[in-house]
């Protein structure tokens, strides 16, 4: 494990109407307390970030569609690439301190899911433009 991120595998549960996709139980030993949950989409590739967040840990999944993270090391000036969806379902926890962005990389919405720790507080992160941090999309 790293102090910027951390990949896990997680239960996709295939079913003839529909899948079901677990991202969290409170009885995982990676499960910091809960702040608050939220859905986003982000369009094909379009782009968010740089975000870095003081004291928060996020627990990110994506059930639909395909999602190319980029975890920035700043002491190492190194990228850290991951792509995670529904073919390749995973769950990605991002640690504080650690700059991050993403690219929807599926061709309709692709769907993020995060739980988080804490509750969100603006004055408890830091944003920035997407040509912030030199990266080669």
């Amino acid at each position: 494990m790293n102090k910027y991120y951390k990949i896990l595998n997680s239960k996709k549960i295939v079913t003839r109407n529909g899948n079901i996709y677990r991202l969290l139980r409170k009885d995982s030993a990676d499960y910091f307390g809960f702040g608050e949950a939220y859905v986003s989409k982000i369009k094909y590739k379009k782009r968010k970030g740089w975000k870095k967040h003081k004291k928060m840990k996020l627990n990110i999944s994506v059930p639909s569609g395909k999602v190319k993270f980029i975890i920035f090391d700043e002491v190492k000036n190194k990228f850290h690439e991951i792509i995670i969806g529904e073919r390749n379902y995973k769950r990605l926890i991002i640690f504080p301190n650690t700059w991050f962005a993403f690219e929807g990389r599926g061709k309709n919405d692709n769907i993020v899911i995060n739980i988080s720790n804490i509750l969100h507080d603006a004055k408890e992160q830091i944003t920035k433009p997407i040509n912030y941090i030199k990266y080669k999309w």
